[in-house]
């Protein structure tokens, strides 16, 4: 290649090295506003806006939906006496089991610390219906928690409490996910 040939070769490929690293940052951006960077589930964010989407399809299909929201009871005395990373080896264990109860039936986000929200939207097209099938999740996931957590060799027990508000198209996300909690 001649000298002005070996320019425009290494120009482009400057330009497009930049692109790329525009991309990636983009990516990083979207990844950082709306998935919690522990665990990998959604974060309050995207929790929101599920929810809005939720509520809004609820009120035009009629079907009733559910917000649980979980707290993992005294999870500070893991991180007190084992440190944190065995703290957050047990977040990222009890994202997995989440996920694993509701099976693609909804949304699950870590609220924050050790605390998470469970969004179900279609359950049944009556409230009692969505009810029951709200409270059997909540009854898996309750189950799940207080199986032993496996972190670095050693055996961890937690109970877990949950609260469940039922869908209403008439109250805001921030009312709904209060009452959850």
């Amino acid at each position: 290649f001649s000298q002005d040939e070996r320019g425009m070769i290494e120009e482009l490929a400057g330009d497009i090295g930049f692109a790329v690293n525009s991309f990636l940052q983009k990516e990083s951006i979207v990844k950082l506003s709306y998935y919690d960077v522990l665990t990998g589930l959604a974060n309050k964010v995207m929790l929101s806006e599920h929810l809005k989407i939720a509520l809004q399809s609820s009120q035009n299909t009629h079907t009733k939906g559910a917000l649980l929201f979980l707290d993992l009871d005294n999870f500070k005395s893991i991180n007190d006496l084992k440190g944190h990373s065995s703290g957050d080896a047990l977040l990222i264990e009890m994202a997995l089991r989440l996920e694993h109860c509701i099976l693609n039936q909804g949304l699950v986000s870590r609220f924050g610390g050790d605390q998470f929200a469970i969004l179900l939207p279609n359950l049944g097209l009556h409230i009692h219906e969505a009810a029951l099938s709200a409270e059997e999740i909540a009854l898996k996931i309750l189950q799940v928690s207080k199986e032993p957590f496996w972190i670095d060799g050693h055996s961890f027990y937690l109970s877990a409490s949950i609260g469940i508000t039922l869908l209403s198209e008439n109250e805001s996300c921030e009312v709904l996910m209060s009452r959850a909690d």
